[in-house]
């Protein structure tokens, strides 16, 4: 019932607005879905992600997104995502005079904020991201430039294009292996 539910356009578009709205309040800030698609079983693809910063300014778009998950992982509080594939992402992050992150607010909508014994912990892994014709920015001008070498507080990225593959995803350690 569910899969044909959100096959159905009109269904997709109200389950979009809800979800926007919803984060939106969430994260007192403005969160824009377009559009939502469900293959069944386990993808999703989401079109025209925008979310702005505390400032008005955009700090995500994204024009498509589909996220591949294992639905078995589930029963055991654990979202595995399969792949994650990225086209045309645009993120632009940065750091204010007191070195907090134009993403904080977004992380700290989500952080628990006591220990809950009703609640279920949730476990995350992630096995392959792959980019197309994506751009990222980072600044932090609150840092001294440094002029002709390599400054990681002023990083423009553009045109990323690749796979990353993640072999194992633990609390302590992170394998990766690159692929162009």
């Amino acid at each position: 019932m569910g899969y044909f539910a959100l096959q159905n356009k009109e269904m997709q578009s109200k389950v979009v607005h809800v979800v926007s709205e919803s984060l939106s309040k969430q994260v007192g800030s403005e969160v824009d879905i377009d559009e939502l698609e469900w293959t069944f079983p386990n993808s999703f693809i989401l079109n025209n992600v925008y979310i702005e910063d505390l400032k008005g300014d955009t700090m995500l778009f994204l024009e498509r997104t589909k996220v591949t998950i294992n639905l078995i992982q589930l029963f055991s509080s654990k979202v595995s995502f399969r792949t994650i594939q990225f086209t045309g992402l645009d993120a632009n992050l940065s750091v204010d005079s007191l070195g907090v992150s134009n993403f904080q607010f977004f992380i700290d909508a989500f952080r628990q904020e006591k220990d809950d014994s009703l609640s279920i912990k949730w476990s995350m892994d992630i096995e392959s991201m792959a980019f197309n014709d994506c751009a990222f920015t980072f600044s932090n001008p609150y840092k001294e430039k440094k002029i002709g070498r390599f400054d990681p507080n002023n990083l423009s990225v553009s045109e990323i294009n690749g796979r990353v593959y993640v072999r194992s995803f633990e609390k302590d350690s992170i394998y990766i292996l690159l692929e162009e």
